[in-house]
């Protein structure tokens, strides 16, 4: 190390770790939006499922000079939904619901004889949004987390083709059939870290923020199928919990109108809604890195122990 270096202690090193969520996922963008405008650089992204896509099209290059954003925000949905949003209180029409019958025997069906059948055509926007890069083309440090089906293990995906690896840790089974990325059999990245941040440890964070879209694991169960999914969603959130216990701030958007998972029709309100999110912890984030030292520790805030606060404390929007 030159004495320059020692005069200047390298800067600590900021991670976003953004979980998975489907179209609430958009609300990535908005929290990357408000601390890039804040003059925070961020220097790492790790993402898992819909957070895989948004972490590897911001480090390849600002999605929105290719527009998507902007169609986003004006309503126009750059992914087509397989069926219209229903709202509260709104009555699904007759048609509406012989559709919902018809595409849940289709899924049934596709997957029993086969890997099924993709739900939403997401190749020609990522392939768009990534310009035929690989992830080890980025400036930062970026990795996606997926499930690799035939190991039995977590894949941290940091090197390919990066449209097809934020496929790959996307690739939701019953939705998207599983993606052979470099070999492997990989699908949803959810199953084994919904909030990458032990990934944006990995890749050199100093400070994580950790973005959880997720929404709770709670409600009616009213069939066997809704029963197997809600078993895989509530082991999902006790994991995930745990993780994120790990983080140094963990940021929950507050969605004005409710977002469904396959509801990319509404992308505009998870944006605004990460938007919020991400102006009301630019103080935090700021004193985060103040009491970090570019090594990983963390000073402890007066009154903590030192021991707590390297564990990462985590707070919410």
């Amino acid at each position: 190390m030159t004495g320059a270096q020692e005069s200047h202690p390298a800067r600590p090193r900021l991670g976003l770790a953004l979980g998975g969520g489907g179209a609430r996922g958009f609300a990535h963008i908005g929290v990357i939006r408000a601390l890039l405008r804040a003059g925070i650089p961020i220097d790492v992204m790790a993402g898992t499922s819909m957070g895989a896509i948004v972490a590897v099209a911001f480090a390849l290059g600002d999605p929105e000079r290719s527009g998507i954003i902007d169609r986003l925000e004006q309503g126009h949905p750059v992914v087509g939904t397989p069926l219209p949003p229903r709202y509260p209180g709104e009555q699904e029409s007759l048609m509406t619901r012989v559709r919902r019958l018809v595409m849940t025997e289709r899924i049934l069906t596709s997957n029993i004889r086969g890997w099924g059948t993709p739900l939403l055509d997401v190749m020609p926007l990522l392939t768009e949004m990534t310009r035929g890069l690989r992830l080890e083309d980025a400036p930062i440090p970026v990795g996606v987390v997926a499930t690799d089906l035939e190991r039995g293990e977590r894949a941290l995906l940091t090197r390919g083709d990066a449209a097809l690896a934020a496929m790959a840790s996307a690739a939701l089974p019953l939705v998207f059939p599983p993606v052979r990325f470099e070999g492997r059999l990989l699908v949803d990245g959810g199953f084994v870290e919904l909030v990458p941040v032990m990934a944006a440890r990995e890749l050199g964070a100093d400070v994580v923020v950790a973005v959880d879209v997720s929404n709770e694991a709670t409600g009616t169960v009213k069939n066997g199928l809704e029963a197997l999914i809600r078993a895989a969603a509530i082991a999902s959130r006790q994991h995930t919990r745990m993780l994120l216990r790990r983080a140094d701030l963990v940021l929950r958007p507050e969605f004005a109108v409710p977002v469904d998972t396959l509801d990319f029709g509404r992308a505009r309100y998870a944006i605004e809604a990460g938007l919020r999110a991400g102006r009301e912890a630019v103080e935090r984030v700021r004193d985060l890195l103040e009491r970090a030292d570019g090594t990983g520790r963390r000073e402890a805030p007066p009154g903590e122990s030192s021991s707590a606060w390297e564990r990462g404390s985590t707070s919410s929007s």
